[in-house]
């Protein structure tokens, strides 16, 4: 019987196509804003930034909020045998240059590990790569240890939603990742935050 990957994040290949035509969106959406400014002014064009960025916050927050709910619950989900599948260290590397000559370029870099493994309910097999019920990056030191906790060919214990086989997670409950879990909380409420003040002060200026 083969796997399902029900469980599985969506393939690389949008992210493929998007490294070689990102420059195009990008130009795409200058050329929105440069027509939207012209046609409904800048008012209008940051009451609709700051909208947008009100429901980006509020979507985070549902986002964050059921990862957290979910994961209280799954330390009463059922344990089943997993085999992983692979296991690395994905480092993801973002630069941002200056044309100013002075200040040097400047390069972020992120760490998630990245574990795909095969797990088995009611006689199907499936796949997953959940680690965690949410998806943040990590520092280098803790991708490592996941990384070096889950080898590939190693038999661990996965615990699946008796109702929903494929919400599947290899480290159950809170503890020890409450600061993870607490990541898109913090993010959503900035954004959410951020948009509800925009919107407010330009309607005190009665702009």
């Amino acid at each position: 019987m083969e796997a399902s990957d029900t469980g599985r994040e969506p393939k690389t290949v949008f992210w493929k196509l998007w490294e070689k035509s990102w420059w195009l969106f990008a130009l795409a959406f200058l050329g929105g804003m440069v027509w939207a400014c012209k046609a409904f002014g800048n008012v209008a064009l940051f009451k609709f930034w700051a909208f947008a960025f009100a429901c980006l916050g509020a979507a985070i927050l549902v986002y964050g909020w059921r990862a957290r709910r979910f994961a209280a619950a799954s330390i009463s989900w059922f344990p089943t045998q997993a085999r992983v599948l692979h296991s690395e260290v994905i480092e993801e590397r973002q630069s941002s240059s200056t044309n100013d000559g002075i200040n040097a370029d400047s390069e972020t870099v992120s760490y998630y590990p990245d574990i795909e493994y095969e797990y088995e309910v009611q006689g199907e097999r499936r796949r997953s790569n959940q680690v965690l019920l949410v998806r943040v990056n990590y520092s280098a030191e803790e991708a490592r240890a996941t990384v070096a906790k889950y080898p590939k060919g190693a038999a661990v214990s996965a615990w699946y939603d008796p109702r929903h086989p494929a919400r599947v997670v290899l480290e159950p409950g809170l503890r020890g990742a409450e600061s993870k879990y607490r990541i898109p909380l913090l993010v959503g409420l900035g954004f959410l935050l951020l948009g509800i003040s925009t919107l407010a002060v330009l309607e005190w200026l009665r702009l």
